[in-house]
């Protein structure tokens, strides 16, 4: 009779265990409604206690509740987008979009940039290293308690300072008044005179658009007339047109703006800016 053979249990080895990563670093709310800031309008610092500041009779300083958390510098920190509103003890509340960059945990002022008085801030957040802001701001022939105008803004950052982008607003019919130049990209080589093509859903008023070049510091270099066309009033629109430009010298890196006016009163109803490296 044939005698079974005993095989030896396989060891089985242990299942490593994966080391534990550390939690990064975070911002908080509370954080944030504590934080020393230096308020842009009224260049001041300030400590703020449960989100506010007051100096009674010099300056009033509060911290408005929508915030935004995401990564901003690259770093793979989450770090924060918030809103200071100022008052200096006139009618004005001066509303500015306020950089919080995230260090080791730590909030640290980067930049700023004053949206509006009085601005109504709706919703914020951050895409893709961008702050899209959604408000009401004032128009040229708004009174000053009452903006209308509503906007959706678009900051990217440039050495930790926002700069608007981009801005679309609402028409009466509830559609976009909006500009998108879709080439060149951002930030890439063009060679004068450059092409610059794009669209628009709504055809400005009598086709025309207005450029503007400006060089890092946003001081304005040259301003034109910048045509689009569209198939009937209000229809959409595209363009694609050259456009030389005293400004446009070799070595030299540009903002490119265009940018559609309020017939009635001016008021930038639409906003798009790129930047231009010319070789």
């Amino acid at each position: 009779e044939a005698t079974a053979t005993a095989v030896p249990p396989t060891p089985i080895p242990p299942t490593p265990i994966p080391p534990t990563a550390s939690p990064l670093p975070t911002l908080s709310a509370e954080q944030l409604q504590s934080a020393t800031y230096f308020a842009p309008v009224y260049a001041r610092q300030v400590t703020l206690t449960s989100g506010r500041f007051e100096e009674p009779g010099t300056l009033w300083v509060s911290l408005l509740p929508a915030m935004a958390f995401g990564d901003l510098n690259g770093d793979g920190l989450e770090d924060a987008a918030v809103f200071l509103s100022e008052n200096g003890g006139g009618s004005g509340i001066f509303v500015s979009l306020v950089v919080v960059f995230n260090q080791a945990g730590q909030p640290v002022q980067a930049g700023a940039v004053t949206i509006d008085d009085r601005a109504i801030i709706s919703t914020v957040e951050i895409t893709a290293g961008q702050i899209v802001v959604a408000a009401t701001i004032h128009g040229i022939s708004d009174p000053g308690c009452c903006p209308t105008l509503v906007v959706r803004q678009t900051y990217a950052l440039e050495g930790g300072s926002p700069i608007l982008i981009h801005q679309a607003s609402t028409a009466a019919s509830g559609a976009e008044r909006a500009i998108y130049i879709t080439s060149p990209l951002s930030g890439s080589q063009a060679v004068p005179p450059v092409r610059i093509q794009g669209h628009m859903p709504i055809a400005p008023f009598e086709n025309n658009l207005v450029y503007r070049v400006y060089d890092l510091d946003f001081n304005e270099l040259d301003a034109g007339p910048f045509g689009v066309t569209a198939a009937d009033l209000g229809a959409p629109a595209q363009f694609d047109n050259l456009v030389s430009s005293p400004a446009f010298l070799p070595g030299t890196t540009l903002w490119f703006e265009l940018m559609e006016t309020s017939p009635a009163d001016g008021t930038p109803l639409a906003i798009a800016r790129i930047k231009l490296l010319i070789p």
